[in-house]
């Protein structure tokens, strides 16, 4: 219509009973012209062309379109993509330039809520926020996978909207539900905080200014109980695979809180001496369980006598049985190596290992080399001298006693 009169420019007809979405508009091409795009009853999402009503695409769902489409760059790559619910349970992700599916994620429940996008963790990545049956959703805005999901006792019909309620660079997504409630929820783990209920919370000692419990987060790491329940973590341990890194840290990395990840550090500073005929002394620093934090579990080490260890012969040397207990990290430590070769030159290497299972193992150490003293050498050395020593002094003895004789 014309914005200033009201009068008709140009209609589109589709099918079905008709069109309950709103309308979207957008420069989806990028070439400055606006398009516009809506849901349909008759299982479809349409792109127009904002001047002319002309259908430049549509994709068809198994059910109607209630939603009303949402559009963002949610690749980071300047080309928009329509999200957008139906009633078939799914929600889907379409090419904002072919109405194609980029990918779609079945939800317990008819979507006909309208999406809500917001980079909730602060990395320059987007996600969605989308209610249905009596949840919300946050979905991963490049792959479509679930990051979390709150249950109401009631059936969410509100489309959510996200701010940074507590002015602290954190936002939190907003929703109603037909529990007669509206929620305010952690943006990245999705921990409910119910106005109504009780006082407006702030997060403190068992959640909330009242201690309701409502949102416990019992280690103090980021994430409700409830949450660490369902993933498995520990509530009652902010580091449940004890790696160094919280599992809030974890979960924002996309790496395993149930597995420990980072192995010990390097040994950088090995050093062999100290050789008798058939040991050698090897000492380091101490490395940690990762990278330098807390204590490694144990070394697994390895010598040569064709040349110096690195990680592409590795395989190839020799392992040396130990059961040492490693030192705490950062302090020296000497271990002697036995049962060697006399007179033999040897390249050594270790490598730190944790007690995660299986282990992670850190990188290959620098190579120390020593050589064996072979005192059988020596002695017998010594012995043919000073036997050679004795016959020369003898003969020397005879010749001199012989010569005074003659004369």
């Amino acid at each position: 219509m014309n914005g200033t009169t009201g009068q008709k420019i140009w209609n589109y007809t589709t099918g079905g009973m008709g069109v309950d979405s709103s309308p979207c508009v957008a420069d989806l091409f990028g070439n400055g012209r606006l398009e516009v795009i809506v849901g349909s009853f008759d299982n479809s999402v349409y792109c127009l062309n904002g001047t002319t009503g002309q259908k430049i695409w549509n994709y068809t769902t198994f059910q109607s379109v209630y939603s009303s489409p949402s559009v963002a760059d949610l690749f980071g790559n300047g080309r928009l993509e329509v999200i957008v619910g139906s009633m078939d349970n799914r929600f889907y992700c379409l090419n904002g330039t072919t109405g194609q599916q980029i990918w779609n994620y079945t939800i317990a429940g008819r979507v006909n809520t309208s999406p809500c996008v917001a980079d909730l963790f602060g990395n320059g990545r987007l996600e969605v926020i989308v209610g249905c049956g009596t949840s919300v959703y946050c979905l991963n805005g490049a792959t479509g996978h679930q990051v979390w999901n709150y249950t109401t006792s009631g059936y969410v019909g509100s489309s959510p909207c996200v701010a940074d309620l507590f002015g602290n660079g954190r936002l939190e997504v907003i929703v109603g539900s037909l529990d007669k409630s509206v929620y305010c929820l952690n943006g990245t783990v999705g921990a409910p905080w119910s106005a109504g209920a009780y006082a407006w919370p702030s997060i403190g000692f068992r959640g909330d200014v009242r201690h309701s419990g409502n949102y416990v987060d019992s280690d103090h790491d980021g994430l409700t109980d409830g949450y660490e329940v369902t993933a498995g973590t520990n509530p009652h341990n902010p580091d449940t695979d004890t790696d160094g890194l919280t599992d809030y840290q974890e979960f924002l990395a996309s790496t395993n809180p149930l597995h420990d990840q980072v192995p010990p550090a390097a040994i950088t500073n090995l050093a062999a001496g100290s050789p008798t005929d058939n040991s050698v002394t090897l000492s380091w620093t101490a490395p940690g369980d990762n990278g330098n934090q807390r204590n490694a579990t144990g070394y697994w080490v390895k010598y040569s006598t064709s040349g110096p260890i690195n990680a592409s012969n590795w395989a190839a040397a020799t392992n040396y049985t130990q059961t040492w207990t490693p030192a705490k990290n950062g302090t020296s430590e000497t271990r002697v190596i036995s049962n060697l070769t006399p007179g033999t030159r040897y390249w050594f290497a270790v490598e730190a290992y944790d007690k995660a299972t299986p282990p992670n193992y850190g990188e290959v150490s620098n190579t120390a080399s020593a050589t064996t003293t072979n005192m059988v050498a020596t002695v017998l050395i010594i012995v043919g001298v000073a036997g050679a020593i004795i016959v020369v002094v003898a003969v020397a003895l005879y010749l001199r006693k012989r010569g005074k004789g003659v004369s």
